[in-house]
């Protein structure tokens, strides 16, 4: 999964390179952060998403059909997904391992560089981006970019359109036959609040730290 991730990014962004996948079984134990670097992309983060889908699917189910009787291979999915990569990385579940691998994460996220992978969260995320933000500039159809990003985003919209179809929100200010009575109506105005408050803050955050 690993190697058809990075060929269908090199193939979309350019800028191909060399990235090691291991090869054979381990015989020793793998740092956790390690193994986040390693798979958090390909396996953690897609892993996650299927699993907030899923249930969200089971808070809306419509009460004449049963989800959970359809949708049981995609919670397979999503759980072989989180559990693989600890899985197969020997004595990762001692209690010991599991404290200290714990601790070196955390420290790792609030901006300590890792011994083992010369990283830090916040290094390492904008690595794993370059390619999609064109930080290096080796890819000059920006148009390209723009419809991956699209066509990634694709399901999110149709599950959050789902959502809000769902929805019993009015304003009871207005009126029922109102433009402000519509449930997608209030999910826009929430979204772009939600959405102002945090380009607000990032801004605010900037001015601050220069």
């Amino acid at each position: 999964m690993q190697v058809a991730a990075s060929f269908a990014a090199d193939l979309a962004y350019g800028s191909g390179k060399y990235v090691g996948t291991g090869r054979g079984f381990n015989i020793s134990t793998m740092e956790f952060v390690k193994v986040f670097t390693l798979y958090a992309r390909t396996h953690l983060y897609l892993g996650f998403e299927i699993l907030f889908v899923l249930t969200t699917l089971y808070i809306i189910k419509d009460p004449v059909f049963d989800l959970s009787l359809a949708t049981w291979s995609s919670w397979l999915l999503a759980f072989t997904l989180l559990i693989a990569p600890l899985w197969f990385n020997p004595f990762t579940f001692e209690m010991e391992k599991v404290q200290a691998n714990y601790t070196a994460w955390q420290q790792w996220m609030s901006g300590d560089i890792d011994s083992t992978t010369g990283t830090n969260w916040h290094t390492w995320n904008t690595a794993t981006l370059e390619k999609i933000r064109n930080d290096n500039g080796n890819n000059t159809d920006n148009w390209m970019n723009l419809t991956l990003i699209f066509v990634s985003g694709w399901p999110y919209l149709l599950m959050a359109l789902g959502a809000v179809s769902r929805m019993s929100i009015r304003a009871a200010a207005f009126g029922p036959n109102s433009v402000m009575s519509s449930p997608y109506v209030i999910f826009l105005i929430g979204s772009g609040s939600l959405l102002f408050l945090i380009i607000l803050t990032i801004s605010l955050e900037d001015v601050r730290t220069h």
